[in-house]
């Protein structure tokens, strides 16, 4: 018994687009992991969800989640439970358990009626996973957000999925946006996939996960740091570790009419960096653009 969910990868290189560094994805499906169970635990489906990769696929990086549902009994204890999850998925469904509920006072007939098993169950625990990861994503700005046709989000999952974002729980699930190494991140297929890009990803990350935002778009700023790396193949840039700012690396472009072999001989060097801050959002590690770099100077007391 089990059903799939596709989380495909975009990368920021449009010659291909599947070009994407290894450890952000295993840190993204790590959060994903993460963030489906937590969500699975938030149904009140009544037994235990694994999730398993089956196939991956490029082009863009495409991976093929199975999602299985073991169930121990009845899919809902509390008949409130099954109504809400048939809501998010469709309101056609949840309106007959609901008629079954009023009638019966249970959903022992809607169980045996629309076959609603465990087999069933699981064929919508895909598109549940996506609309509870989208509904999260309103949560942030708006408590009343409906979903995209206009009905609303059971009760019951607000609090839930506000939690889930000012807990930082898609935070490494986000990484690959974050880092900006793909330029978005899409769960499910077709008309109902969720698209997680440069704009929409930061309504899934609390205010505690921003980045550095002292450090605003345009300002410019004086740091010291030590150039750690350089980069000539995809694009022409330097690696920075911040001495000012915990030792975060950012990335620092050249200034205008200059190349990264112009920096060569900084390389391992501490220095003192005069640059324009560029960022899209405060939840991205900024970037540099450098005016001038040199030397640090140590001063030497006798």
């Amino acid at each position: 018994m089990n059903d799939s969910l596709k989380i495909t990868y975009v990368g920021t290189d449009n010659r291909n687009t599947s070009i994407i560094e290894f450890d952000e994805l295993i840190t993204s499906l790590d959060g994903f992991n993460k963030a489906i169970k937590k969500i699975h635990a938030i149904s009140k489906i009544n037994g235990d969800i694994s999730i398993e990769a089956a196939d991956v696929r490029s082009g863009s990086i495409v991976f093929e989640l199975l999602l299985h549902v073991q169930l121990t009994g009845q899919p809902f204890l509390d008949p409130r439970h099954a109504i809400d999850f048939l809501r998010l998925c469709s309101e056609g469904l949840a309106q007959i358990a609901q008629d079954a509920l009023t009638v019966d006072g249970n959903l022992n007939r809607f169980y045996s009626e629309q076959g609603f098993n465990a087999t069933a169950l699981t064929s919508l625990v895909p598109l549940f996973i996506q609309r509870a990861i989208k509904a999260a994503g309103k949560m942030k700005r708006n408590l009343n957000a409906t979903t995209d046709d206009g009905r609303p989000i059971p009760t019951r999952y607000v609090g839930p999925f506000r939690r889930m974002v000012d807990r930082g729980e898609f935070k490494k699930a986000l990484k690959p946006i974050v880092d900006d190494t793909v330029t978005r991140i899409e769960v499910g297929d077709g008309d109902l996939k969720t698209v997680l890009d440069q704009t929409s990803f930061q309504e899934y990350l609390g205010e505690g996960d921003q980045v550095l935002p002292q450090l605003v778009n345009g300002q410019e700023v004086t740091l010291t740091a030590t150039v750690t790396g350089m980069q000539s193949t995809r694009s022409d840039s330097l690696t920075l570790k911040l001495h000012d700012h915990g030792g975060l690396s950012v990335v620092a472009f050249p200034a205008d009419g200059k190349t990264t072999k112009d920096y060569i001989d900084f390389y391992g060097q501490r220095v003192l960096v005069t640059a324009k801050i560029y960022r899209r959002s405060d939840y991205q590690k900024p970037k540099l653009i450098l005016k001038e770099l040199q030397i640090e100077q140590t001063e030497i007391f006798e």
